[in-house]
């Protein structure tokens, strides 16, 4: 009878444990019996879903990256679902509105045909024919062109920078009398290359110049001075390394001008 007691006695006391460690180890509501985890999960889901889904729907850049999960394309300035930092191609942030803005304004809409902002098949056309110039420079000489960081001291190995506007990351190595002025690869990529030169020739086309320096938006939130010339192998590079005092869209001359040989 006694060890029966006492056995009884030792079950109390281990279901009593068992049950104080159950509620200390599972949060209050879930000891309260409305803990739903799958219904909170759905409901996240749900709210994210609802947000990408509602970029298509929101006009311009700013009001497009306000939204967490919508990114504004440099290629078809529209609104989309966010793909990602990783993901060059799109606007994330307010600080990258300004370069989109611009664009849009100096390739407005042409009726149903394109968007503003979408680059024209003359300017096009003239990116492209210098392109190779500016991104891999000319075999005769490996000084000619290469406006990144990166093919610059590809072929001029233990060059170093002797300026540097790290707002717009935008540098400068020595190169003759005039330093070859470049777009820092780490910052710069292709398209945002591409769609500061476009600028700056649509800029020299309105203004009836071949040749000339204009202030553009980078990608940056602040404005550079870009040069484009058409003669010969054409090119498109960072007038200097300064940032300029002139308006946005107007004619630009800062101190360190690369006459890109």
């Amino acid at each position: 009878m006694i060890f029966a007691n006492f056995f009884l006695a030792a079950s109390v006391l281990l279901v009593g444990f068992a049950a104080q460690a159950t509620a200390l180890t599972l949060p209050e509501h879930a000891a309260r019996g409305d803990y739903g985890p799958v219904h909170d999960i759905a409901a996240a889901r749900s709210s994210v879903d609802s947000r990408a889904n509602n970029c298509a729907n929101l006009q311009g850049c700013s009001n497009c990256v306000a939204n967490a999960a919508c990114g504004f394309s440099k290629t078809a300035f529209t609104c989309l679902t966010r793909s990602g930092a990783a993901n060059a191609n799109q606007v994330t942030s307010n600080i990258g509105c300004p370069q989109m803005n611009q664009m849009q304004a100096v390739f407005p809409a042409v009726n149903a045909q394109s968007k503003a902002g979408i680059i024209t098949a003359p300017v096009l056309a003239e990116f492209n024919r210098i392109s190779n110039h500016i991104f891999k420079g000319e075999t005769t000489s490996k000084t000619s062109g290469r406006h990144t960081s990166d093919a610059w001291l590809a072929a001029n190995p233990g060059s170093k920078r002797n300026a540097q506007n790290t707002a717009i990351h935008i540098s400068s190595f020595p190169n003759g009398k005039t330093g070859k002025t470049v777009w820092e690869s780490a910052n710069y990529s292709e398209l945002d290359i591409k769609n500061v030169c476009t600028v700056v020739i649509a800029l020299g086309n309105k203004a009836g110049k071949k040749e000339g320096a204009f202030v553009v938006q980078t990608p940056f939130g602040k404005p550079a001075c870009i040069h484009h010339f058409e003669k010969g192998t054409g090119s498109c590079f960072p007038l200097g390394t300064a940032s300029p005092t002139a308006a946005l869209g107007a004619p630009c001359d800062v101190a360190g001008e690369d006459n890109d040989d």
